[in-house]
């Protein structure tokens, strides 16, 4: 049976994941909202937050150690290591770098720095620029021996 696309967007009556083409990113910005925006800050925030809390808690567990035998190790309380897992608001790296050193777990850390956004009259310029070598025959570089 060949399972056709209706009007409204569904697959034989059922809604499709992306429907009108669109992806998740794009979803995600009308949700959340648009990459630079302080809701979408936010958003990443908790997001890195929640994703550290889970890698506690995993690491924790494969050890097979309580919160408990994990706060004994560090120098904390249970209630400590509950809230790392829950959710690692205002803890510092130094309490980071120990809760992983206890399980002998390698922590890295990775910096990237975005590219800055083009202004719109770099964005303009480059397009005449590569419109006007496109379209006129000039090259933008000299040719091997044009000069000689």
């Amino acid at each position: 049976m060949v399972e056709e696309t209706a009007q409204d967007g569904t697959l034989d009556g059922k809604p499709t994941f992306l429907q009108n083409g669109r992806k998740f990113q794009d979803i995600k910005d009308k949700l959340v909202g648009a990459p630079g925006t302080p809701e979408r800050e936010q958003y990443d925030l908790e997001l890195n937050r929640k994703l550290i809390s889970l890698k506690i808690r995993e690491f924790r567990k494969q050890h097979n150690l309580t919160q408990s035998e994990l706060g004994e190790r560090i120098g904390v309380q249970k209630n400590q290591i509950s809230k790392l897992e829950r959710s690692p608001v205002n803890v510092t790296l130094d309490t980071l770098i120990k809760v992983f050193n206890a399980m002998h777990v390698k922590l890295n850390l990775s910096f990237e720095q975005e590219a800055p956004p083009i202004s719109k009259v770099k964005k303009a310029l480059l397009f005449v620029c590569l419109f006007a070598f496109t379209y006129s025959g000039i090259s933008p570089a000299p040719q091997v021996g044009a000069f000689f």
